[in-house]
């Protein structure tokens, strides 16, 4: 896959029959993994090649900066691996800004699309909206077609067991601590990633040394409050732990939200080094204890809860959606 970081940069690429799709895609969800793969099918039956293009930031984040209620499924390096493993061709990242949200839809298919894609197909879900106040529409898009010479292909809302897959329904799962939920819609284990920092200590006293995460990106949505069974990956090993996010009302009922990892028969020093952790299951919510040893009876029974439900699960899932 190509990753071209403006429209410049992929205009200068000679690309016959190009298959395109454009949008946020946060998540990459299994709603989004159902575009690329009819874009797969047509690009294989014309010999052409397929088009992925993204926006960063992301536009909400640019057309209401003051807005900090948003936070993504995806950070941009997140969403490219992801990209990648789905077996596109190209990926276009477009520097979003103010200036692009004022394009009338019409000035953005012409000015745009047809003048930087030349595109053999257009292919968008049920719901794609653009152009300024998003009034450009898939109607807009066939009033073009013959001018740009060009196919539009509507992909209508997909389910799993009579879920409607979208990045807010993830979202929404996600800070309701339902994990199941949010990775069978995403078709695979959500996850955060970061550095690795010196917390308080606390947990090495009681027997649960836990390594405190600082997330990469501020944007990037932590599940809600509470004790997870996880995957941690560090290096390139995987290992079985349980998560924390809370404010660790035991000890400071008023701190602030700690993303901390408690990794089972593992005693590295990993300071400053980046771990990555996938969310498998939600075992409780947070909670006040009376005492450190009440404390530490709910860990030892949070871990035994954890490897229990991670007794079955398999190493880091893969993509599989070329088909």
């Amino acid at each position: 896959m190509k990753v071209h970081r403006s429209i410049q940069s992929f205009h200068e690429q000679s690309i016959s029959n190009p298959v395109i799709t454009f949008g946020s895609f946060d998540g990459v969800h299994l709603g989004h993994i159902s575009i690329l793969k009819q874009m797969h099918e047509i690009a294989e039956n014309v010999s052409g090649q397929t088009v992925v293009t993204t926006f960063h930031p992301h536009p909400r984040k640019v057309i209401y900066p003051m807005d900090k209620s948003m936070k993504l499924l995806t950070t941009i390096d997140e969403k490219i691996e992801l990209f990648r493993k789905s077996g596109i061709d190209h990926l276009v990242i477009i520097p979003f800004s103010i200036e692009f949200s004022q394009m009338l839809p019409e000035e953005y298919i012409e000015s745009f699309i047809i003048r930087h894609y030349r595109p053999h197909s257009i292919i968008i879900g049920y719901d794609h909206r653009f152009g300024l106040n998003r009034a450009g529409d898939i109607n807009t898009l066939k009033k073009f077609s013959v001018e740009g010479n060009y196919e539009v292909i509507e992909i209508e809302q997909k389910r799993i067991d009579s879920l409607k897959i979208s990045s807010t329904a993830i979202r929404k799962a996600l800070i309701q601590s339902d994990i199941e939920k949010a990775n069978k819609l995403l078709g695979y284990r959500y996850q955060i990633r970061g550095k690795v920092i010196h917390g308080e200590k606390v947990g090495k006293k009681i027997g649960f040394r836990t390594a405190n995460i600082e997330i990469n990106d501020p944007d990037k949505l932590i599940p809600g409050e509470g004790i997870y069974a996880a995957l941690v990956q560090y290096g390139n090993l995987q290992y079985k732990g349980m998560m924390y996010i809370g404010t660790k009302p035991t000890l400071r009922p008023e701190g602030e939200l700690s993303v901390e990892v408690h990794l089972f028969d593992f005693n590295m020093d990993v300071y400053s080094e980046e771990i990555v952790v996938e969310f498998i299951d939600f075992i409780r919510k947070d909670a006040t204890f009376d005492s450190l040893q009440e404390l530490t009876d709910h860990m030892q029974s949070d871990k035994e809860k954890a490897l229990k439900i991670l007794e079955n699960v398999g190493t880091t899932e893969k993509f599989h959606f070329k088909t």
